[in-house]
């Protein structure tokens, strides 16, 4: 399972750089003070891209059933 979880990380992490997250995150209409929930957060690609979009004040808060996808996220902020 974890090697399949690196597998899948590596790959996420390419498409980030081929195909901007922020792009694709401002097509969800999330605004300035909303609450987010990054259910299956995964590497927290969407979860960094979503906190730049709700701002200071709100959370975005990453449900995944994989411990390492939260301690991926943990390393990626």
């Amino acid at each position: 399972m974890d090697l399949f979880f690196h597998v899948m990380f590596t790959l996420l992490k390419i498409r980030d750089k081929v195909t901007p997250v922020d792009d694709r995150t401002k097509q969800f209409g999330i605004n300035l003070d909303q609450t987010v929930v990054d259910y299956g957060c995964g590497v927290g690609s969407y979860s960094v891209a979503l906190s730049k979009l709700v701002g200071k004040n709100r959370k975005v808060y990453e449900l995944d059933i994989h411990p390492l996808a939260i301690q991926a996220t943990r390393k990626s902020k």
